[in-house]
């Protein structure tokens, strides 16, 4: 996985467990790795069994830089599921935590995307059947969850949100579901 951050000539990787890696392609250049999950590092066994790291399934950059979003998942079979949405704000040395759900769907997430309607906006889908709508607030810039969707072909895939910040169009299997961001009513199905 990759993106490009759209200021500046930076590309984020996924790196080792946990991590996500910056890299300056015009000056072909390590920046720096972020440590998103803060968890030991090992070698992946001890005395035999196999250790379960938390995974970073999605993260999206903002187009502007500012903010990076992410989503972490650690499923090891015995305990509880580990389900974690981070939202982490630009500063001079790195990105810094600023709100963090734990969890925030119920089943695993699917898709996350980000994007700006009022103010930056972040969608998530999961196969628990909803979407949900998390918006930027105040001037610390903390994340709020802004909408819960629900529609009535069960589990969401993927989402998208439009340039102009209008409609959030989100995949559900075999339909496509466009919803108006100002009341956040269905507009179409293809």
């Amino acid at each position: 996985w990759y993106q490009r951050r759209v200021r500046g000539s930076d590309v984020v990787f996924a790196s080792t467990p946990g991590h996500l890696q910056v890299f300056d392609v015009k000056k072909r250049e390590h920046r720096r790795v972020l440590d998103i999950t803060n968890q030991n590092q090992s070698t992946g066994h001890v005395r035999n069994k196999k250790l379960s790291h938390i995974d970073i399934t999605h993260f999206q950059l903002s187009s502007d830089g500012e903010w990076l979003v992410t989503v972490e998942r650690r499923d090891d079979g015995f305990v509880t599921p580990e389900n974690r949405l981070k939202f982490w704000k630009k500063e001079e040395s790195g990105y810094t935590l600023r709100t963090c759900i734990d969890p925030p769907h119920t089943k695993i997430t699917t898709s996350l995307s980000l994007g700006h309607t009022a103010s930056p906006t972040a969608v998530t889908t999961s196969t628990d059947c909803t979407v949900k709508v998390w918006s930027c607030v105040g001037e610390e810039g903390s994340w709020t969850l802004d909408q819960t969707l629900k529609h009535r072909h069960g589990p969401a895939y993927n989402s998208v949100i439009s340039g102009d910040g209008s409609v959030v169009v989100v995949a559900y299997k075999g339909l496509v579901v466009l919803y108006g961001t100002d009341t956040w009513e269905v507009k179409a199905e293809v």
